[in-house]
């Protein structure tokens, strides 16, 4: 039961660390597009 709820826990939160690290990256990516401009 613990393993299985760790294990829905760390997807969550490594789901939530990629999806901000890639809004991250996004939101630099467009910046330096508007810098390039």
């Amino acid at each position: 039961m613990f393993i299985a709820y760790a294990m829905i826990l760390g997807n969550g939160v490594y789901k939530f660390c990629k999806e901000m690290v890639t809004r991250f990256f996004l939101k630099t990516k467009f910046l330096h597009g508007l810098l390039v401009l």
